[in-house]
């Protein structure tokens, strides 16, 4: 129920507190490490990196189903029709943060 007397508050500023760098290294994540052995593993910042995670924070959902000894999961992203350009720009963008390595820097 609202009234005309209710009253959003909301800071003037927020100080997010965030690292000047984002490095991911997979083997953090990893049940099998050695079946990294053949894949890049550390994940740096990037812009293709920043828009796999904004466009998920917008668009995306996850699913993550643990049974016995596995787990099975899932990412998607959910665009209407007239985001078709946002949706084909990040179909490269997954390839592009594995491409970038930490010798690539």
């Amino acid at each position: 129920m609202t009234s005309e007397r209710d009253v959003l508050l909301l800071p003037r500023h927020i100080g997010f507190e965030l690292p000047e760098t984002i490095r991911i290294d997979l083997h953090d994540f990893a049940r099998r490490e050695s079946r990294l052995a053949r894949y890049t593993t550390e994940i740096r910042d990037t812009y293709a990196l920043g828009y796999v995670f904004g466009t998920f924070l917008g668009d995306g959902s996850s699913f993550l189903n643990t049974t016995g000894r596995s787990e099975i999961g899932h990412v998607a992203w959910y665009f209407g029709p007239e985001e078709r350009v946002i949706a084909e720009k990040l179909i490269d963008c997954p390839r592009d943060c594995l491409r970038c390595s930490s010798a690539d820097r």
